[in-house]
């Protein structure tokens, strides 16, 4: 699924694997927390957060935060950040991807997609790559309102197109872009250029 579904992918339930991946780290972290949040955890409890570097030979330690329950909560999150298995790794993962604990979302967040894990059962992919200028304008609009200014459509498409759709710098610039408006209280082109 795109990013832009995740969220209302929500109403159908949570899926036990998640693999966030994507060349806009943007989307990759705003998908990862948009999950966690959906899971309503205590995070101080139940959420295990894995650099992939850590695991490689290390599957036990994944396996046991995978297997365990949720301590005060409903649900856990294992979260592991550029994790790229090894054969041996998928072989180890491989019966709990088949049967994932029913009480743990697993996220795998990776900047290149990893077709070993896509192979795998269960696994539901969040495509976070650049270029999906309908995210981008209903983020910007988002901002914009949310930072007490309007913004014109032509500025829009203009931080769209300096941006080249990248969601890192549209962020970045709008939020700039907000401060600079608070006292005309709109965006205009002419802002942006």
């Amino acid at each position: 699924m795109k990013f832009k579904d995740l969220k209302k992918s929500f109403a159908s339930g949570l899926m036990p694997i998640y693999l966030v991946s994507g060349d806009d780290a943007f989307l990759i972290e705003r998908s990862t927390r948009l999950i966690i949040d959906a899971c309503n955890i205590d995070e101080g409890l139940n959420l295990s957060n894995f650099e992939g570097g850590e695991l490689k030979g290390n599957r036990e330690k994944l396996i046991s935060a995978l297997t365990s329950y949720p301590f005060m909560g409903d649900k856990r999150v294992v979260l592991a950040k550029e994790f790229y298995p090894l054969t041996a790794d998928i072989k180890a993962l491989k019966s709990y991807f088949e049967d994932p604990c029913e009480t743990t979302v697993f996220i795998i967040a990776n900047t290149a997609k990893s077709d070993a894990i896509l192979k795998m059962p269960n696994v539901t992919e969040v495509d976070c790559t650049k270029g999906d200028e309908t995210v981008a304008s209903m983020w910007i609009k988002s901002q914009a309102i949310k930072g007490g200014v309007r913004i014109s459509q032509g500025a829009i498409d203009k931080i769209i197109d300096y941006s080249n759709a990248d969601m890192t710098k549209i962020n970045g610039e709008i939020e700039k872009l907000v401060a600079y408006a608070l006292k005309s209280g709109e965006i205009t082109e002419v802002d942006v250029e």
